[in-house]
Parts: structure tokens; C-alpha cells; sequence
């Protein structure tokens, strides 16, 4: 994952692009495709690596910035320090507006509000990145002019936006963040009303943003995870709770379970021994009480063949489940018989 991010910094500075705009783009897909193909050790570890890091990195910027402040080269222009400041919070506030209209063209169950967008057009701070790519300018008889209004930009944003975006915040009454208490039932409605959302704006022709959600998810699983990403656990993981919940579930029934408890192997084939044994190792052993409760209930059935085939459990209708409750095998068309 490093190595993949400092490649795509060097392609783009061969090419004479923005290297820090690659590595935010390479970030943007590392973030979604390579965090899958790591095992959770070597994601916990690329994570707190690359966080100290980073912390070293803003601590080496931050104190050369300091070196650079006090510096005695810097050519002052008033006209050019201010008309640069104020294009500055002019492209940053015409950049939001724009984006956000677009956001709400969009998407229409929460649309971005006037107060809002000021919010967020006002808390675009200068610091680290700016002044880095300001350094990195050719030595030229107007460098140090360029980096006296790039440190003016930095202190005015960093100390009169920062200082006064709280007050701004309570003043226009901005919702803050809160923490959710994540649910089923949130997840299930949610995905619910995307999908009815999307199929509303295919039927009415109206392309929205539940259209292009639900055609990038469309061409992600169909095309690129099969490029970018390995066969994920997840698919496995989710078949072995599948497994343990129906375990717990047959555990759970009366007359019926004697006899279903023959049929699990058949009845739980979407997950093999192999693809569970390491996520079942770990889990809790069996007490002896969990024994004595399973052994309550036997049953007679006769020995199944090599070649058997999955067996359905027929259940009459109009009867009601209990531990004199007859199974009638399909092949052989006589009853099983369970007993306590």
C-alpha cells in the first residue's frame, strides 16, 4: 500500500502533475479496495504506521514553517498579499456553492442549506499542504514573494476563520454531529429505501442520485472488485453465522429437531467444515448442560447412503409440531418416528 502510494506520487511528478492531488486520489481507492486484500493484523499495523508518520511529517512542516516566518528574505506587497487573500476565499466559496448545487440536484431526502454551504465554505483552513507546495517552487526572483502571501493566508485563515467558525456555528444554529446507536433495523431501512428509490427514478425516468448509486455499486461488484480485490472473507464469515444462527435455531424446536438434527449436515452445505474451523475454534466449548439439553431427544432413522442427495423434510399440514410428531422421508416414503 505504501509502495502503490509513493508510485503514484513519482508518476506524477514525472508528468509534471500535482504529486499531493495523486496521493489523495490513490488514498480515495486504497480506502476501498487494497484495505480488503491485507489481513486484519497488517491493516492494524499499515494504520498506526501510517499515522505516526504522518504526525512526524506535520511536526517537521509545521517547524519549518516557523523557520521560514521568521525569516529575513521575505518580500512584502500589499496589493498582491490581498488580492491573493481574497481570491483565495473567493474560488473556495464558489467551489462549494457550485459543488453543493450539484449535491442537491442529486440527492433530494437531505438537501445542503444556505447556512450550511457558508459553513463549510468559511472552514476551508491553509496550512501544511499550502505551504509545502509553495516551497516546492522553482527558484525564482519571485518565490519569496509567493511564500510571504501564502504565510499570510495561512495565519489569516488559521487564526481569524479558525478562531471565529465556533461562534459562526451557534450563531446560524448549525446541526452538529451525533452519535447514532447503529441498529438492524437502520441498516435495513436504509438499504430499503435506496433500492425503492432507485427503482421510483428508473420508472419514472428521472435520474437521481439512487440512479448513479445504484449503477456505481453495478459496476463495482461486477467489474472492478474482480480487478482490485481478492476473494473476501466476508462471504465466508457471513456463511458461518448463517450456520451458527440455523445451529442455534434447531436447537431451539421441539419434536422437529430430533429429526433435523440428522439433516443439518445437508441442510447447512452452503458452509463447509474447512471455510468454519477457524472461526469456530475460537468459540466458547459446548457446557454440560448445553449436552444434556441436546441429548434430550433422539431419533431412528436408517443409515443413509454414499451418494444421497438432499433430503427435503415434509411436514403435513393442519398439524401442529411436537415430540410425537411423525417426519416422513421422501425417498423411502415411510415415517420417522421421534421420540424423548
Amino acid at each position: 500500500m505504501l509502495g502503490v502510494a509513493y508510485l503514484s506520487y513519482l508518476l506524477a511528478e514525472m508528468v509534471h502533475f500535482s504529486g499531493i492531488i495523486s496521493i489523495i486520489g490513490c488514498g480515495i481507492v486504497q480506502a476501498h479496495y487494497a484495505s480488503k486484500n491485507i489481513s486484519e493484523k497488517s491493516k492494524t499495523t499499515v494504520k498506526y504506521f501510517t499515522k505516526m508518520v504522518s504526525a512526524v511529517c506535520d511536526t517537521v512542516i509545521f517547524l519549518f514553517l516557523g523557520m521560514v516566518l521568521v525569516d529575513d528574505q521575505h518580500i512584502w506587497h500589499t496589493g498582491f498579499v490581498l488580492s491573493a487573500t481574497f481570491l483565495c476565499l473567493l474560488v473556495r466559496f464558489a467551489t462549494v456553492f457550485f459543488l453543493t448545487f450539484c449535491a442537491n440536484k442529486l440527492e433530494r431526502t437531505h438537501c445542503i442549506n444556505e447556512e450550511e454551504q457558508f459553513i463549510i465554505a468559511y472552514g476551508g483552513l491553509r496550512g501544511a499542504v499550502a505551504f509545502s507546495l509553495v516551497i516546492m517552487l522553482d527558484e525564482t526572483e519571485h518565490k519569496n514573494l509567493f511564500i510571504t502571501a501564502t504565510l499570510f493566508i495561512i495565519l489569516f485563515t488559521v487564526f481569524v476563520q479558525g478562531a471565529t467558525i465556533k461562534p459562526l456555528v451557534k450563531l446560524l444554529k448549525i446541526r452538529r454531529q451525533t452519535v447514532k446507536n447503529t441498529s438492524m433495523f437502520t441498516e435495513v431501512n436504509t438499504k430499503l429505501l435506496d433500492h425503492v428509490m432507485a427503482g421510483v427514478e428508473e420508472v419514472t425516468g428521472d435520474h437521481g442520485g439512487n440512479y448513479w448509486k445504484q449503477l456505481l455499486f453495478y459496476y463495482n461488484s461486477k467489474y472492478l472488485k474482480k480487478w482490485l480485490q481478492c476473494k473476501s472473507t466476508e462471504s465466508n464469515l457471513t456463511r458461518v453465522y448463517t450456520r451458527m444462527m440455523l445451529e442455534d435455531h434447531f436447537a431451539h424446536l421441539y419434536g422437529p429437531a430430533a429429526a433435523i438434527e440428522d439433516h443439518k449436515p445437508l441442510l447447512l452445505n452452503k458452509v463447509s467444515e474447512e471455510e468454519s474451523d477457524d472461526i469456530l475454534e475460537v468459540l466458547p466449548p459446548v457446557t454440560e448442560e448445553e449436552e444434556e439439553d441436546g441429548d434430550e431427544m433422539t431419533i431412528d432413522q436408517p443409515p443413509q447412503q454414499e451418494a444421497q442427495e438432499q433430503e427435503e423434510i415434509i411436514v403435513p399440514q393442519g398439524r401442529r409440531p411436537s415430540a410425537k410428531f411423525d417426519l416422513q422421508d421422501p425417498e423411502e416414503g415411510r415415517p420417522l418416528k421421534s421420540k424423548r
